[in-house]
């Protein structure tokens, strides 16, 4: 597994996995988590076709 290193803010925690959606055997899905309330911003495809949770998380 290739890793690397990463300085996040005390109190955040990512990781990443490769869903299996395609073949090239990338990470392709990331979680950021913050153990406090924080601001948070996102950035999406421009695909004319999205998946749900991507339309549901560009309303939030």
């Amino acid at each position: 597994m290739k890793t690397s290193r990463l300085f996040l803010p005390q109190g955040f925690f990512l990781n990443g996995i490769d869903s299996g959606i395609a073949n090239r055997k990338k990470r392709d899905i990331a979680l950021i988590y913050s153990e406090v309330p924080c601001v948070a911003a996102g950035l999406f495809t421009k695909n004319r076709v999205k998946a749900a949770p991507v339309i549901i998380s560009k309303k939030h």
